[in-house]
């Protein structure tokens, strides 16, 4: 069962690790271009999370996103982040 953008917003919020991963690797295909980019800002996001099990998911989701150029349009800008090395990794990670 896959999961609206906004149900797993809420399930990535969550205290529990698994809840997190598990909204991550049930988000839904995104129908148009503007979901897409919300859905790519939503996994760039998951990147940052504390679990590597979290970030895991989010890079191979964002790996195997249908639009590749638009995927990589919005993980090389990811690149940039000065703080959280957990993010920058796993959007390296995503884009090789």
């Amino acid at each position: 069962m896959s999961l609206s953008l906004d149900e797993a917003r809420l399930g990535l919020a969550s205290d529990e690790e698994e809840i997190r991963r598990g909204a991550v690797a049930r988000l839904g295909a995104p129908g148009t271009p503007e979901e897409a980019s919300e859905a790519l800002d939503f996994l760039v996001k998951a990147m940052g999370d504390p679990s590597w099990r979290v970030r895991k998911e989010a890079a191979a989701r964002a790996a195997a996103f249908a639009d590749p150029s638009l995927a990589a349009a919005v993980l090389a800008g990811a690149l940039a982040e000065p703080e959280n090395v957990g993010r920058r990794n796993a959007v390296v990670e995503a884009l090789v």
